[in-house]
């Protein structure tokens, strides 16, 4: 995967320093790890602007309209630089952020496009849920509009032996891509170091691949989280204080507004968003 244009922000390099390991995995650490304790998520809603990664799907408009040479269904798309990665080969990840809302889509058929953004539990949210019968799905509406469950996941990408990040993006996770995320986080919170209470995500290394699924409406691509190194403890970067730092220091322009999404391109960047997509994806 070539670099792309749009590079994480710049750290400083620090000095790594050797601690003691205790416990009885024995789990190696050539660095300090005491300044990363407690960086886990918290929810909250520019500088940057942060292209998303989405997979390719048979009626994205990239694939339809042969706007870039090659794009196939399957493949990873990145909406600022254009470049295409085929989905078996795949990319590292480092999940930094993440942030769940319901957005809310004007139908196709009423012009499409984004209206906004509501929080999960909003009155707006729990309003149209209680006329859904309480079903969370992509049939949920506000009026005529469309509510889509959408988690969004901030990270950096990195080569697949994660020497060096490559860049920044953040992937739109609906309808069936919500179920692998979820997997994707579950798997890493069963992990247990000593060093840690509990160990930010962007400690894991991930390689973010596709896999072909398909309905009686059709054949889609959906994400697939795979841990970097065979194991998700396997996976936990304890070595390469650089890409910790960097993952630190996007994490936290996301969470203080100075790196945003480009939102109103999100249809547009992924071929869906407006929840009457005739498959889900």
């Amino acid at each position: 995967m070539a670099k792309a244009a749009s590079k994480a922000p710049e750290t400083v390099e620090t000095t790594t320093t050797a601690v003691a390991v205790t416990g009885a995995e024995n789990v190696p650490a050539l660095i300090d790890l005491s300044e990363y304790e407690g960086d886990v998520d918290k929810r909250t809603g520019a500088d940057l602007s942060i292209p998303f990664l989405n997979i390719l799907q048979p009626m994205s408009p990239v694939v339809v309209d042969e706007t870039i040479e090659g794009a196939k269904a399957g493949m990873f798309h990145n909406s600022v630089t254009g470049e295409i990665t085929p989905g078996a080969t795949g990319v590292g990840f480092l999940w930094c952020y993440d942030q769940k809302q319901f957005v809310e889509w004007k139908p196709r058929d009423e012009g499409g496009g984004l209206v906004g953004f509501h929080d999960m539990g909003s009155p707006e949210v729990i309003q149209a849920l209680r006329t859904n019968g309480g079903r969370e799905d992509k049939d949920l509406k506000l009026g005529t509009n469309n509510l889509v469950e959408t988690q969004y996941v901030y990270g950096l990408i990195c080569d697949l032996a994660f020497t060096e990040v490559l860049g920044f993006a953040v992937i739109p996770a609906k309808s069936t891509n919500l179920k692998p995320v979820k997997d994707w986080l579950s798997a890493q919170s069963f992990v247990r170091i000593p060093q840690l209470s509990s160990i930010p995500n962007y400690f894991f290394r991930t390689i973010l691949t596709s896999v072909k699924d398909s309905n009686d409406q059709g054949t889609w691509y959906k994400l697939k989280a795979s841990p970097f190194g065979g194991s998700w403890k396997d996976a936990v970067n304890l070595t390469n204080k650089t890409l910790l730092d960097e993952s630190k220091a996007f994490r936290k322009m996301v969470m203080d507004g100075k790196a945003k999404a480009d939102f109103s391109q999100e249809k547009a960047a992924t071929g869906s968003g407006g929840g009457d997509e005739p498959v889900p994806f």
